[in-house]
């Protein structure tokens, strides 16, 4: 990642961790309301209750230009086995010591 982009993400950016999609429909609400704009990752879940019940609900208080459903897990991304708990958490602590500054 170029340094430019790479100090705009540490410097401007926060990552907030919603446990769930249950929580991410209300939490954008309340920053909405706040005037902020967020960007939310999430996994669609295929073929899950949460799927059905909460993906649209998110798609409209965010906005298709601001979300970005993963079609697996987000675990998958990095490439590691998903941990149980503390998964946000695990997934820096993993990438900061395998990924490096590459």
């Amino acid at each position: 990642m170029p340094e430019e982009v790479r100090k705009d993400i540490l410097h401007n950016w926060y990552i907030v961790k919603a446990r769930g999609k249950t929580s991410i429909i209300s939490l954008v609400k309340h920053l909405n309301a706040m005037g902020l704009k967020p960007y939310v990752i999430y996994d669609k879940d295929t073929g899950t209750e949460g799927e059905k019940k909460f993906n649209i609900p998110i798609l409209e208080v965010v906005g298709e230009e601001r979300r970005f459903m993963l079609q697996n897990c987000i675990e998958d991304v990095p490439g590691y086995k998903p941990p149980t708990s503390e998964k946000p958490f695990r997934a820096h602590r993993y990438l900061n010591s395998n990924w490096g500054n590459n």
